[in-house]
């Protein structure tokens, strides 16, 4: 009996330590600590940055996260019609558009992406580098850069 009884103290004990070990929740959004475009911060830009056809650009986007990142999805998209993202409304034209995910770890990253603005294939006008960070318990954040494309 007191062998029964010893087992059961111990056996609550332990029950009771793992329910004070509960897993942190993470309810945190991943932080945009800098993006840039050909080295121009575009955090809080008071204008727009104008991107040359037939010239390659950069974006270069540093974030960090309070306990793991996951992803990064870097999209560009035109923005003729004025659309407003909080319900995207992308025309099917031929315009300048990139659209990549990017597997991300640890609480910080950096990302740098190349791009080539062709003058063939590209329209003059505003567009949209969208940025959506993801963590790994499923929290996103969206920034969005405006910018212009233009032939000299």
């Amino acid at each position: 009996m007191k062998k029964i009884t010893f087992i059961s103290i111990v056996s609550l004990a332990l029950y009771m330590s793992a329910c004070k070990e509960k897993e942190e929740i993470d309810s945190e959004k991943p932080v945009f600590k800098s993006v840039k475009i050909n080295s121009i911060e575009q955090i809080n830009a008071t204008s727009e940055t104008e991107v040359i056809t037939n010239e390659s650009f950069s974006a270069a986007i540093e974030l960090s996260d309070n306990i793991e990142l996951s992803q990064l999805k870097v999209e560009v998209h035109e923005n003729f019609d004025g659309h407003s993202h909080a319900k995207i409304a992308i025309k099917a034209i031929d315009t300048f558009a990139f659209n990549e995910v990017y597997t991300l770890s640890g609480k910080t990253a950096t990302k740098t992406i190349n791009f080539w603005t062709n003058s063939n294939e590209v329209q003059n006008g505003e567009y949209h580098l969208e940025l959506q960070a993801l963590d790994k318990s499923g929290n996103n954040q969206v920034y969005v850069v405006p910018f212009d494309i233009t032939t000299p």
